[in-house]
């Protein structure tokens, strides 16, 4: 980002009036920097409005932390300002990930095929019948966790085992069941 070597304050005495609450500092903090906080939210979002908010979101990030004495060394505000844009540009990105652009169907997009009730009940009934054979320790972890909902934690504590030991065990255990169950839902298999 481009500083203008024009303004009146350097950026010592600039954070040092923010901190202190001085609103001719403030605005002079936005004067230097909304125009680089612009371009580079522009070049991040392709898109005026989306970038004209994100810069104030930065500006106004920083400001805040600028008052509350969060920069170490005055020598990094230009630093300081792009890290804190570039970190509300990636909020903003994940925020959007989460969220994904909903298109309306048209009526003559097929629905999907819905599962029978009979078909859930006997899918069930198969998947209760290979846990069942699942002995010793996986077995008992995959019951605790499918069959109970337990979580992790609360299914160590019930085996004195670490969380972490619940979940490598569970993990390993689920991928051989779910391999089991695909083999058994075939036809001709002994258990269809």
């Amino acid at each position: 980002m481009m500083r203008n070597e024009l303004s009146p304050l350097g950026d010592r005495d600039l954070v040092e009036s923010i901190r202190f609450g001085e609103t001719t500092a403030e605005n002079e903090f936005v004067r230097r920097y909304v125009n680089p906080l612009r371009s580079m939210m522009l070049a991040r979002t392709r898109n005026h409005e989306d970038a004209e908010d994100l810069a104030q979101d930065a500006l106004l990030a920083v400001l805040q932390a600028l008052r509350r004495g969060a920069l170490a060394s005055s020598e990094r505000l230009e630093a300081f300002v792009h890290g804190t844009a570039r970190n509300v540009a990636n909020n903003y990105f994940r925020a959007r990930g989460r969220h994904p652009l909903e298109v309306p169907l048209s009526e003559d997009v097929p629905a999907a095929p819905v599962e029978s009730e009979w078909e859930s009940q006997e899918r069930l009934g198969l998947a209760l019948t290979v846990l069942a054979r699942h002995r010793g320790l996986d077995g008992a972890i995959l019951r605790m966790s499918l069959v109970n909902g337990l979580t992790p934690l609360e299914i160590g504590r019930a085996l004195h085992m670490r969380p972490d030991l619940v979940r490598t065990h569970k993990s390993r255990a689920a991928h051989r069941l779910v391999a089991e169950i695909g083999a058994a839902s075939r036809p001709g298999h002994p258990m269809r």
